[in-house]
């Protein structure tokens, strides 16, 4: 699901670009791109992990086993770093238009689009 909201969230900034400012087709194509490569490299490879971790019928070791559990584990013993993130940076995207104001602008311009609908 959050995967989902990283998704929206981006793809509005793109479309607003491609919409309002012109930005060229590849814009779009670059999104896919680069949402493709997250799920690849971070959400799928993590969703499989967690589903392996709780299919095993051993529940004495999942913190052994389970991702998440495991990078929680870590974090607390101050051990690794932050979690991939899952967000796309649009304004590195081939074909990205920056909005007139900066992205505080383009969020506001957005959250007034949504409240109206």
């Amino acid at each position: 699901m959050s995967f989902g909201i990283f998704d929206a969230s981006s793809l509005s900034h793109v479309l607003s670009a491609h919409l309002q400012r012109s930005a060229p087709d590849s814009l779009l194509d670059a999104w896919a791109a680069s949402r493709l490569q997250k799920f690849r490299t971070v959400l799928d490879p993590l969703s499989r992990g967690c589903f392996a971790a709780v299919s095993s019928s051993d529940a004495e070791t999942i913190g052994e086993r389970h991702p998440f559990l495991k990078a929680m584990k870590a974090a607390k013993a101050g051990k690794g770093g932050p979690p991939p993130s899952l967000e796309t940076d649009v304004g590195s995207l081939e074909g990205w238009v920056p909005p007139e104001g900066g992205m505080e602008a383009e969020d506001e311009r957005i959250e007034l689009i949504w409240s109206k609908a």
